[in-house]
């Protein structure tokens, strides 16, 4: 949350999981919404200064009345306005982190939309946008049909939801230790780490990460490329069965990560119920 006292000068503050359209394991659709709130009695500015992630994004500044919340669609985060739609609304999946300006009175939360469509949303026909709220993403209407007949004139829009995320923190700087505190190891859900490295060098990230019982961690190491947003998926089949392994032993399923890297980073976590892509964000301390 920021809120600066009066007088002061805007804040720069992470925004860590911006997702404009992208279509995920499972059958999974992710989009976001940020919302801007001023809290203030004069008209405040919002602007998106960097982002780290998908090329091809657009700067875009926002003046919020007083009193008034904003929406902000992912999409619209990604291509910075409207008028940027016919280059940009091919582009496939684009996600990231943005960084932003935020002057004093302002409140910023992001909510992680997730669902899973209904058919396919197609490349013909007219385009229309969705709302800010349900992804902003330019879609294509007319001319496709589900197999029952009916025409698709709002597919594409996410219509999942999320949880929310109060954006007012920045990034760790290097060699602090952060915890991932809620990781989920049964399987009926994946676990995906995100790390996002502001840094223009690569970051070499250690990845402890403990069981239940809070016993050994297994450890590992992974490099984050430069400015950008990498991510490894499923953690539990992939880098830290042996976790997993332990947790059935003891017939339980949390489990905690401890990450320290070379450079400023921002690390969260994914666990997404394989069953309906519903999820939990697990957030860095």
């Amino acid at each position: 949350m920021v809120f600066l006292a009066a007088g002061a000068q805007a804040a720069e503050i992470l925004l860590p999981a911006i997702a404009a359209r992208v279509e995920g394991a499972n059958g999974s659709i992710w989009g976001s919404e940020v919302r801007v709130t001023n809290f203030s009695s004069a008209p405040k500015t919002f602007r998106v200064v960097d982002w780290i992630g998908t090329p091809g994004w657009i700067p875009s500044t926002y003046s919020i009345p007083p009193g008034a919340t904003k929406s902000i669609s992912g999409w619209a985060i990604y291509i910075g306005s409207r008028a940027n739609e016919n280059s940009t609304r091919f582009s496939w999946n684009p996600f990231g982190a943005a960084v932003a300006d935020v002057e004093d009175g302002l409140f910023v939360q992001t909510a992680v939309l997730t669902g899973s469509p209904r058919g396919d949303y197609g490349t013909v026909g007219d385009f229309a946008r969705c709302s800010e709220w349900t992804g902003g993403w330019t879609y294509a209407v007319g001319g496709i049909f589900y197999p029952d007949g009916t025409e698709i004139n709002t597919d594409g829009c996410n219509q999942g939801a999320g949880p929310v995320i109060d954006n007012g923190a920045g990034f760790f700087p290097a060699g602090t230790p952060i915890l991932l505190p809620w990781l989920h190891t049964d399987s009926k859900r994946r676990v995906n780490i995100s790390f996002i490295n502001p840094e223009h060098v690569a970051a070499d990230v250690t990845i402890s990460v403990f069981p239940a019982d809070g016993s050994s961690p297994v450890v590992t190491r992974v490099t984050v490329p430069e400015h950008t947003v990498s991510q490894i998926n499923d953690i539990f089949a992939t880098y830290f069965p042996a976790v997993r392994a332990r947790n059935d032993v003891l017939k339980a399923a949390a489990a905690r990560a401890t990450i320290v890297s070379t450079t400023r980073l921002y690390p969260l976590a994914y666990v997404v119920s394989n069953q309906n892509n519903t999820v939990t964000l697990s957030l860095p301390r």
